[in-house]
């Protein structure tokens, strides 16, 4: 990977939480899913990278849109990632290997710079996202069986919240406020959403 401008990630991944050492816990939003629940469930860990990609007209967030045939999230928009396997080093290494697995770029591309708070899902993961630069120059090939497609949204666009609408909750019950963002027609929502946030909020001042 090229060189970035050393000041301004460095100002960047000042803001973030560090890349080693265990996430805090627990998750902010852990205590309404287990109301949901009835009671705690056990958390399987994951990871997801949050591409922070340079361009001429500032920074933009690579998302992934998951094949509309998938069991689990098909059709929705998503950091790539998935599960820490028990070859992963950390939640830094498991989020690089998802990456390359589901659009192709790999770790020479990406340069980790630090994380966000983890969040828990409905389907009972522990979701550790890392802030990563990604090279601009970076080739997609991406996995026909997982992933339709991947784009880049604007973080200056994302920052808009008078652009962000609420959306209705799909499990009845879940006690939380659910808002998404409609982007050349697809519609960020839900864990993708959160993060988002949770990057904006440690971003906020910043030029993007």
């Amino acid at each position: 990977m090229p060189d970035a401008t050393a000041s301004a990630w460095s100002d960047l991944a000042q803001r973030l939480l560090p890349l080693a050492g265990d996430p805090a816990l627990p998750p902010d939003n852990l205590e309404a899913l287990e109301r949901w629940w009835g009671g705690p469930r056990p958390l399987r860990p994951a990871a997801v990278l949050v591409g922070l990609v340079p361009r001429p007209d500032g920074l933009r967030v690579l998302l992934t849109r998951r094949q509309e045939g998938l069991t689990h999230h098909g059709g929705q928009v998503s950091f790539p990632g998935g599960r820490i396997d028990a070859g992963d080093a950390d939640a830094v290494a498991a989020a690089v290997r998802e990456t390359q697995e589901e659009i192709g770029v790999g770790a020479g591309q990406v340069r980790p710079l630090g994380r966000v708070e983890p969040l828990a899902t409905v389907s009972q993961y522990l979701v550790q996202p890392v802030v990563a630069l990604v090279d601009p120059a970076y080739r997609l090939r991406l996995c026909a069986g997982e992933v339709s497609c991947a784009f880049e949204l604007p973080l200056a666009l994302a920052a808009r919240r008078e652009l962000w609408q609420p959306y209705p909750l799909p499990r009845p019950g879940l006690e939380v406020e659910l808002r998404a963002l409609e982007f050349e027609g697809h519609t960020i929502w839900g864990a993708t959403a959160m993060i988002l946030e949770r990057l904006l909020a440690r971003l906020r001042g910043m030029p993007l």
